[in-house]
């Protein structure tokens, strides 16, 4: 996973590279263990303020749980994993 995925995927300035000890970081691919958390199926018309106001979670959290930005492109069938 590059370093810049990494960042992205937890929200991290593109110039911040220091993290602390038990400091929790999410990755994604062949680095993250498989989860049965909760899965959204997007629909026509959904948004990603929908999205998060439907599961009661804040937008920012579901942008950075999905490696998003407010400026992404979401699309029907696309998974949209809820943060818990």
């Amino acid at each position: 996973m590059s370093v810049s995925s990494l960042r992205r995927l937890n929200g991290l300035a593109p110039n911040q590279s220091m993290i602390v000890k038990g400091q929790k970081l999410r990755v994604s691919g062949e680095y993250a263990q498989p989860s049965a958390g909760l899965v959204h199926v997007v629909r026509l018309g959904d948004t990603l303020g929908r999205i998060a106001g439907a599961y009661g979670v804040r937008l920012r959290e579901l942008l950075t749980h999905n490696g998003l930005s407010e400026k992404s492109i979401i699309r029907p069938g696309q998974r949209i994993r809820i943060p818990s």
